[in-house]
């Protein structure tokens, strides 16, 4: 087997907590052909200490720091300084197997392909969790299928889609991105990660995938996607004006897709709410159902479902809210028959 250079990207923004055992996981790696570039993008703790310290013992690291810009445009920086033929991203939390591009090189050349996505472990302290991809024996998909699991990944497979739409998780095609000039869309603060494997994924013919957990991704409550987002809709307008622009590069059943991807969007806000409020406070429904409408009237949006009817669907498919939701609507009424 030939050794190509990997370039793993790490952007980094006040991440002291975890970075150590992160830049640990990538430097003892059994492939030791690697350039490590880390980006601290504008750190306030020990980050950028604990960068240099890893800078000056391991000549494989490349490290720049620069004022906060936000993840988007540290990795685009990165991507610019990047020499590897392979392109594997990293956040500063999480970890990597030590036999992890081992595995995914030796996948890649077996199989002919550019490009490898890999299954992954949510773990916190002692907790871990791993469901299986449901491959049924298939490993390689083409850029179709690729596309339709990018936005129906809470109600199709959803840890399959949901490991697409990230970008850690996956060896990707240097000379791709570079042909392509795929960048990550700066100014968007969620759903950049998506929005960059939408490009890649149109460039590329196919995608090789593993059922190999090899990426450990933290549960980490101060993330940007644990954390609760005031501006949530207008994140996922910014989504979905990209969803427009750019659906007619490719033929598939987009009506389709865009419904599930509504049903999506109405549990990405409904569990914002709830990362807001207690679970027993009434104001959870009627704040996702408010934001709901409001993006109704939105000019960037068309959304034939009546919102009532795309709340009850929602809580039908997720029976779990469907019991709580019917819950604080009763209590609601109950509060405001007493007034």
């Amino acid at each position: 087997m030939n050794k190509p250079k990997v370039s793993v990207i790490i952007p980094v923004y006040n991440g002291e907590k975890y970075l150590r055992d992160c830049l640990d996981s990538v430097l003892n790696q059994t492939y030791e052909n690697l350039e490590i570039i880390i980006i601290n993008d504008g750190s306030k703790d020990q980050s950028e200490d604990i960068c240099l310290q890893y800078f000056q013992k391991d000549k494989r690291i490349v490290y720049k720091s620069k004022k906060n810009e936000g993840v988007s445009v540290a990795r685009n920086h990165a991507l610019d300084l990047a020499t590897g033929e392979f392109i594997l991203f990293m956040d500063c939390d999480d970890l990597l197997s030590l036999n992890a591009i081992s595995f995914l090189l030796t996948t890649a050349q077996e199989h002919h392909v550019d490009s490898v996505a890999f299954n992954y472990c949510q773990f916190r302290g002692e907790f871990k969790r791993f469901i299986p991809f449901s491959l049924h024996d298939k490993h390689i998909f083409c850029r179709e299928i690729l596309i339709e699991q990018l936005y129906n990944y809470h109600t199709s497979n959803i840890d399959l889609g949901l490991a697409f739409r990230a970008v850690w998780g996956k060896l990707l095609s240097a000379s791709v991105i570079k042909k392509a000039n795929i960048r990550f869309p700066e100014g968007m603060s969620l759903s950049e990660d998506a929005c960059f494997m939408f490009n890649y994924v149109m460039a590329c013919d196919k995608i090789y995938v593993v059922d190999e957990p090899l990426y450990h991704y933290r549960l980490n409550d101060n993330s940007a996607t644990q954390s609760h987002k005031s501006n949530l809709v207008s994140i996922e307008l910014q989504e979905y004006a990209f969803i427009q622009k750019n659906k007619n590069r490719i033929n598939i059943n987009w009506d389709a897709v865009l419904s599930k991807y509504w049903m999506t969007l109405c549990f990405n806000i409904l569990v914002n709410n709830f990362k807001k409020n207690n679970v027993k406070d009434s104001t959870v429904f009627f704040d996702t159902w408010n934001e709901l409408k409001s993006m109704q009237l939105a000019p960037q949006i068309r959304i034939q479902k009546n919102v009532k009817d795309s709340i009850w669907n929602l809580c039908l498919h997720f029976k779990l809210y469907f019991f709580q939701t019917v819950f604080l609507f009763l209590l609601y009424k109950k509060k405001s028959l007493k007034k």
